[in-house]
């Protein structure tokens, strides 16, 4: 049988002790605080520690006769544990400098992984956002009007919704007359700069001359 907690549930004393420690620490409102103090006590209508709720959100259930400890080391360095009656000692996290700059390692490895698989580039380059600017200036030298501009971005914020919710997840723009010409860059790094600013990355684009497109895969930054 799975036990669950609610609120009402919570050790009053760990959320005293918290207070207290927030109150203590110098910082103002509203910054952020350390992981240490994001673990959660719960207790059952015993009164005894049934198990904590992790940064993350997951409930971890102690055993009989174990109470939950932070130890607190130098910045933000903790462990929490689980202490046995008889002085076991069981690590439920622990978190040091080395270990986040392993967990960062790992992460940046797996986000390169994707970015290759989907031919997106590690960063935006430079020259998209001039040949973004580039494109939206060649407007204006030829008599357009700047309502005419947002118009046409905001046509390219919902083509980039759409690819962006559709199951291809492929963003396509028409070549010009002579193929991948300066234009028609421009109006690919017009579209990356606009999905940048929406949350989104769009990779390297391919160009199909038999149906005259070019076209790329999206995803959510």
């Amino acid at each position: 049988m799975v036990e669950r907690f609610d609120d009402s549930q919570k050790d009053p004393r760990l959320e005293k002790n918290q207070f207290k420690q927030e109150r203590n620490s110098g910082r103002r409102p509203g910054t952020p605080v350390s992981e240490a103090m994001l673990w959660q006590l719960r207790v059952g209508p015993d009164k005894k520690e049934k198990g904590v709720v992790d940064p993350e959100g997951n409930f971890v259930p102690l055993n009989r006769g174990e109470r939950f400890v932070i130890n607190k080391g130098e910045g933000t360095d903790y462990e929490a544990v689980a202490l046995g009656q008889g002085g076991e000692r069981r690590v439920l996290k622990q978190m040091t400098a080395e270990i986040k700059a392993q967990t960062a390692e790992k992460e940046k490895a797996a986000l390169a992984k994707v970015r290759q698989e989907l031919g997106i580039p590690e960063k935006l380059e430079s020259k998209d956002a001039v040949y973004a600017e580039k494109y939206w200036e060649g407007f204006i030298a030829r008599g357009k009007k700047p309502e005419l501009i947002e118009k046409l971005k905001q046509v390219a914020r919902e083509v980039i919704l759409n690819a962006a919710q559709s199951e291809e997840k492929i963003v396509g723009v028409f070549l010009g007359k002579e193929g991948l010409d300066e234009d028609t860059k421009g109006h690919i790094s017009a579209y990356r700069v606009i999905a940048q600013e929406m949350g989104y990355e769009i990779g390297q684009f391919k160009v199909n001359k038999s149906s005259g497109t070019a076209t790329g895969m999206i995803r959510k930054l």
